[in-house]
């Protein structure tokens, strides 16, 4: 029999490297958005009180796809293994200080 073939680090390092930047992106762009003036400016179509919502969504949604497959494909196989190792750290970097952010933020 032969023995099965050990499974690489990459694809779940490039996933979790996706979704902490998803996670980062989506606060950056909330304070950023919160930050700036508020209301319509002038010429602006405005059709939906969710239309920015869905647009940070996506931003953010692209970014973490981008980072994770750069993430896998650029990473070497001890690296990738590190970066699991230390996932508990990585992903409280990323959702702790997103998520005080988003709570601050109306």
């Amino acid at each position: 029999m032969t023995p099965r073939p050990t499974p690489s680090a990459r694809p779940p390092a490039g996933l979790l490297v996706g979704a902490c930047v998803i996670v980062a992106s989506y606060a950056a762009q909330r304070l950023w958005a919160a930050s700036g003036p508020s209301g319509a400016v002038d010429g602006s179509i405005i059709a939906s009180v969710h239309i920015p919502y869905y647009w940070r969504c996506g931003t953010a949604l692209f970014h973490g796809v981008a980072a994770g497959a750069l993430a896998a494909w650029a990473l070497r196989e001890p690296e990738a293994t590190r970066v699991l190792g230390r996932a508990g750290l990585l992903v409280a970097l990323a959702v702790i200080p997103s998520a005080i952010a988003m709570l601050v933020v109306p």
